[in-house]
């Protein structure tokens, strides 16, 4: 496992998300695997302006064109060996704020991407891995905000 402890790993159930549906899966994933819990937040908020996908010039329209964007966060939590990382799809992508917490991992963290949307998993799950290819990415999977789905998806990974 190049450099993983057989001991106990430190877990966090990270999340962004405007709504409810990526927060409740973080929070379920989180208490089915003993992570700590911490939420995502851009230094600047959000507005619903700034959310317009029908505006080529809103926002987030804008950040999900440029994917060297890096909306600045408000904090990031300390070292962990595991991230379960939760997002919700921006034009069929993960939000550039959860490039942002990306970046700023340390290298070699295990980071196990998920979202509550199906889309073009494959491909998102390759883009992650080119462009942080000193995380130890897994692909991207499509959640259910269902409890025992997700309890069963935790067990799956064997944390």
């Amino acid at each position: 496992m190049g450099g993983w402890s057989a001991e106990v790993m430190a877990v966090l159930s990270a999340y962004f998300d405007l709504g409810t549906s990526v927060r409740r899966i973080a929070e379920y994933a989180g208490m089915f695997s003993d992570a700590d819990l911490f939420e995502i937040q851009p230094l600047m908020p959000y507005t619903e302006e700034d959310l317009d996908a029908d505006n080529p010039k809103s926002r987030s329209c804008l950040e999900q064109g440029d994917v060297s964007s890096r909306p600045q966060l408000i904090r990031m939590p300390g070292a962990y060996d595991t991230v379960l990382l939760g997002f919700p799809l921006w034009l069929e992508s993960e939000p550039r704020v959860i490039d942002t917490f990306l970046s700023q991992l340390p290298a070699g963290t295990h980071v196990i991407p998920f979202t509550n949307a199906a889309g073009k998993e494959e491909e998102l799950s390759m883009a992650l891995s080119s462009r942080f290819p000193l995380l130890k990415m897994d692909p991207v999977a499509v959640v259910e905000n269902d409890p025992a789905a997700i309890g069963s998806w935790i067990r799956s990974l064997s944390l």
